[in-house]
C-alpha cells in the first residue's frame, strides 16, 4: 500500500502534482512546488480546447522544454504538440481562416485576397528582434499544454495523478541538462546575452522594420478595398453607407470649391442684420467704440504734454502757473530755424525701394535672412574685438575689431540700406528693433571723442554766445523755482 500523502490530491477541481527543485549556487537546498493540473475548458472553445491541459503555478523559470520533458519523459504518458504561457496565449488568433483564403489555396492560379482580419494579426505578431534570450515568467502563472490528440491528455493527466498519490519523487528538469543544452542559460550569462542582443544588427533591425511596413501597407490596402465594397452595397434600408475616401487632390476641384463659398458669402452678406433694432444696435455700438478710442486718444495727448512740459513755437517758450494761470519771466526767444534742417530743402538720400514686397519663402527673401544675419553676426565679432587692432595682425578690416563707434555705424548702416530696398515690413520691422538695441549695447562701450579729436564739438560747446543765453536760462529757472505747478505750452 502506498503512502499516504501529506498534501491534499485535488482542490477545487485541480490535480495536484508536487515536484522537486533542484539547489542552485543561491538557495542550495531543494525545495518542493506543486503544480495544479486542469483539463482546458475556456469560455469561448476553440478545435484545440478538447486536448488541451491547464497548468497554473508554473515555476518562474519554465520552459517548453520543461513541460514537454515532463510529460513526455519523466511520466511518460503523452507526447506534447506545443505549449502556450500567459503571455502568448492572449495574444494567439482565435480566428477561423476565411473562406476567400481556403480557395485560395486550393486554386494557385486564383490571386490570394487577404482581409484586415488576417493582416491586423500578423501586425500584432510582428516585433522588433528580441532583448531576452529567454522568458520568465510572474510567480503563479499558468500555462496551456496542447497535446497531439485527446488520449494523449487524458493519460497525461491520469499519470500526474497516479505520481501524486504514489509520491513519485519529479525532479524538475532532471535529465535534460544531461541530453542536450536546449534553453539559454541563467544568472550572469543571461545579462551578458542581454547586453548584448540589446544592439541587434543594423540588417535586421532594417528587415524587421521592412517587413512590418510591407505589411501595414498590404493592411491599408485592404480596408480601403473593403471600405470602398462596403459603400457600393445598400443596407436593409437601401441607403448607402458614406464611409472616408481619400483626400481629394485635384487643385481645379479645390478652386472650384473656393469660389462657390465665396458666392455663398455674397449672397448671405445682406442677411446678417435681419431686424431693424440690430442694425440701431450696432450703429450705437460703432458709436461709442469710436467716442471711447477718441477719449483714450485725448488722455494719452494730455499725458504727452505733461511730461514734455514745453511746446515750442516761433515766438519762443511761455511758462504759465496751473493755480494762478499767469506768466511768469520774459519769453525766451527761441533758435531760428536752420535752413539745413528745413523740410523744403531736405533731399531724399535712400536707394530705391522695391515696389512690391518680398514673396514669403521666397529664395529672394531667403537671401536678404542670411545676409542680414551673417553682417549682424560680423558686427557682433568685431564688436567683441573692440580695440584689438594694435595687438592683432588681421590685415583685413573685416577680420579685426572696432577702433571707433563711426566704424560700429557705418556697417549697420549696410544693413538698414538692403532692408530699405528689400520694402517688405514683416522684415524691416523686427530687424530695425534689433539692429536699435545693438545701437544702444554698443554706445557705452565707446568713449567720448577728445578736444584733439573732435575741436569743432568743443568749439561750439565753449561758444561764449551759446554760454550766456544758457546762463540767463538757468538763471530764470532759479528766479521761478518757488513756483508750483510748472506748465510750459505754447
Amino acid at each position: 500500500m502506498a503512502p499516504k500523502p501529506h498534501f491534499p490530491l485535488s482542490i477545487s477541481g485541480y490535480s495536484v502534482l508536487p515536484i522537486e527543485l533542484p539547489p542552485v549556487p543561491s538557495f542550495p537546498n531543494p525545495a518542493t512546488h506543486y503544480l495544479y493540473l486542469h483539463p482546458h475548458e475556456p469560455r469561448v472553445p476553440d478545435p484545440d480546447s478538447s486536448r488541451s491541459l491547464f497548468i497554473v503555478n508554473v515555476p518562474v523559470t519554465t520552459t517548453e522544454t520543461h513541460l514537454r520533458h515532463l510529460f513526455g519523459g519523466q511520466l511518460s504518458s503523452g507526447r506534447v504538440e506545443r505549449v502556450e504561457f500567459h503571455d502568448t496565449a492572449a495574444k494567439r488568433p482565435l480566428t477561423i481562416p476565411s473562406q476567400t483564403t481556403t480557395t485560395a489555396v486550393t486554386n494557385p492560379k486564383k490571386r490570394k485576397r487577404e482581409t484586415t482580419e488576417e493582416l491586423q494579426v500578423e501586425l500584432d505578431t510582428a516585433k522588433l528582434p528580441r532583448t531576452w534570450d529567454r522568458e520568465l515568467h510572474t510567480s503563479g502563472a499558468h500555462a496551456i499544454v496542447v497535446f497531439v490528440d485527446r488520449p494523449s491528455m487524458e493519460a497525461s493527466l491520469k499519470a500526474a495523478k497516479k505520481a501524486a498519490k504514489n509520491r513519485t519523487k519529479i525532479v524538475w528538469g532532471q535529465g535534460i541538462i544531461e541530453e542536450e543544452r536546449r534553453f539559454p542559460a541563467l544568472g550572469i550569462e543571461r545579462y551578458k546575452s542581454h547586453n548584448k542582443l540589446r544592439y541587434p544588427a543594423r540588417a535586421e533591425l532594417l528587415r524587421t522594420v521592412n517587413d512590418y511596413m510591407t505589411i501595414f501597407g498590404r493592411f491599408e490596402e485592404a480596408r480601403l478595398r473593403e471600405a470602398t465594397r462596403g459603400a457600393e452595397v445598400p443596407d436593409e434600408d437601401g441607403f448607402v453607407t458614406v464611409t472616408r475616401g481619400p483626400k481629394i487632390n485635384n487643385v481645379a476641384r479645390e478652386e472650384e470649391m473656393k469660389l462657390l463659398m465665396e458666392k455663398h458669402k455674397e449672397k448671405s452678406k445682406g442677411l446678417e442684420d435681419f431686424y431693424r433694432f440690430q442694425l440701431r444696435e450696432k450703429r450705437k455700438g460703432r458709436q461709442n467704440e469710436l467716442l471711447r478710442k477718441f477719449e483714450e486718444d485725448k488722455k494719452k495727448v494730455e499725458e504727452m504734454r505733461r511730461r514734455r512740459g514745453k511746446v515750442r513755437t516761433g515766438d519762443g517758450i511761455r511758462i504759465r502757473s496751473r493755480g494762478r494761470g499767469r506768466i511768469h519771466g520774459p519769453s525766451l526767444p527761441s533758435p531760428p530755424s536752420s535752413s539745413i534742417y528745413s523740410t523744403s530743402t531736405i533731399t531724399p538720400n535712400l536707394p530705391q525701394q522695391r515696389r512690391q514686397s518680398l514673396r514669403p519663402g521666397s529664395a529672394k527673401e531667403t537671401t536678404v535672412i542670411n545676409f542680414v544675419d551673417s553682417h549682424i553676426l560680423a558686427i557682433n565679432r568685431r564688436h567683441a574685438k573692440k580695440f584689438s587692432s594694435a595687438f592683432a595682425n588681421e590685415s583685413e578690416e573685416a577680420d579685426r575689431g572696432y577702433e571707433n563707434f563711426r566704424e560700429v555705424v557705418k556697417d549697420i548702416e549696410a544693413i538698414i540700406d538692403v532692408l530699405w530696398v528689400s520694402g517688405t515690413p514683416s522684415l524691416q520691422i523686427p530687424y530695425l528693433i534689433s539692429l536699435a538695441g545693438l545701437l544702444n549695447t554698443y554706445l557705452p562701450d565707446f568713449p567720448l571723442r577728445t578736444y584733439h579729436n573732435n575741436p569743432r564739438a568743443f568749439r561750439n560747446t565753449l561758444n561764449p554766445d551759446l554760454l550766456r543765453h544758457r546762463y540767463h536760462t538757468i538763471l530764470a529757472f532759479e528766479t521761478w523755482q518757488g513756483v508750483s505747478g510748472l506748465q510750459i505750452f505754447s
